[in-house]
């Protein structure tokens, strides 16, 4: 028998759910690790955890997952692994700072909150003015300080982040 086009968004959306949960657990479990275990970067040489990670973030056709939640649980995950310095070179943050542009372009407020400030300055040190023109992070940030949709304070944070971006 075919399936109704209804039947067939309702699966769709069930999966979406259950990949959105299976998400979130799998971000909070790297992060717990990452946070409050002495594993080092050299611990995850070799396993390509950060290109696996945004791939997982991924839709088949190359969208970022639809579910804000998963990807500031992903930025955050990546906030302690800088931290942490298991984060730490230039092709780590060239991997990652799709995602961290992403999440400032669509939840501002929320990376105000989980982090990624810091992983942002971070990543500005090693990485070159010219990929950092190219990121869209620039343009995020500043757009993220023009709107009216984040508090005062993180207006503020996001104004210095610009002036250490340019």
């Amino acid at each position: 028998l075919p399936i109704s086009d209804k039947a067939k968004a309702k699966v769709e959306d069930s999966n979406n759910r259950l990949a959105s949960v299976v998400l979130t657990l799998m971000f909070s479990t790297w992060m717990n690790i990452a946070h409050n275990s002495t594993m080092t970067r050299d611990d995850f040489q070799g396993i390509d955890l950060f290109q696996k990670c945004i791939e997982a973030l991924k839709t088949p056709s190359g969208e970022w997952v639809d579910d804000k939640q998963v990807l500031i649980d992903a930025s955050r995950f990546y906030a302690c692994c800088s931290e942490k310095q298991i984060l730490s070179t230039k092709d780590d943050f060239e991997i990652i700072f799709p995602l961290v542009v992403e999440c400032i372009s669509n939840c501002p407020e929320d990376c105000f909150h989980s982090g990624l400030f810091e992983l942002v300055k971070d990543g500005h040190s090693l990485l070159e003015k010219s990929f950092i023109q190219s990121s869209g992070i620039v343009g995020a940030v500043a757009a993220a300080w023009e709107s009216g949709g984040v508090d005062e304070s993180a207006k503020g944070a996001f104004y210095q982040l610009l002036k250490e971006l340019l």
